[in-house]
């Protein structure tokens, strides 16, 4: 639409990363090859959504194209662990922002160890990302004019760019508006 952009990824037959080899074995014991998703969201302004997890490899998770539409036939992830993931950035000054993130699963809800894990486990991840984002703003911020490039794996992050930007210039009346910089987060 006007205001989202979605990129799917599938991942079929492959050795579940380290993380989802645990949760799946935790929740449904099992071990294998599995078929994994990331179906990220961006909602403009400044939400992004992630439904990401794993299923036993060929166990019906990943959408099949078919019918006479042409359509996705659909899926069936009900043997898997499914994780998902809000990420909302509100902007605080001109280089910072506040981050706010929740993380939900579809499995073993009444472990309250596991909500405990989970919950310091991505928090850490979370701790990860901002050294990098720090790092990228102020990378911006030294060199002032610097044209940045995008690689093939920045996409999404490209069309939420552009979606911002129409945002920006719809709201100025259809100046256009200047680039989009990522901000850094204040811890």
């Amino acid at each position: 639409g006007d205001r989202s952009a979605t990129v799917t990824r599938w991942m079929e037959g492959i050795d579940a990363p380290p993380f989802w080899a645990r949760q799946i074995r935790r929740a449904k014991g099992y071990q294998g090859a599995v078929d994994r998703w990331q179906i990220i969201k961006f909602e403009a302004p400044a939400t992004i959504s992630i439904d990401v997890g794993v299923a036993p490899a060929g166990s019906g998770a990943v959408p099949r194209r078919g019918g006479d539409s042409g359509g996705d036939a659909g899926s069936d992830r009900s043997q898997g662990v499914n994780g998902f993931v809000l990420n909302t950035v509100t902007p605080e000054t001109d280089g910072t922002c506040l981050y706010f993130w929740a993380f939900a699963r579809n499995y073993l809800l009444h472990d309250q160890r596991l909500t405990y894990e989970l919950r310091e486990g991505v928090a850490s991840i979370f701790r990860e990302d901002e050294l990098i984002l720090e790092a990228q703003q102020q990378a911006i911020d030294d060199h002032p004019g610097y044209s940045f490039h995008n690689l093939n794996i920045d996409a999404g992050s490209m069309w939420m760019r552009r979606l911002i930007d129409k945002m920006i210039a719809n709201e100025a009346g259809g100046v256009p508006a200047g680039r989009v910089i990522p901000l850094r987060i204040s811890a």
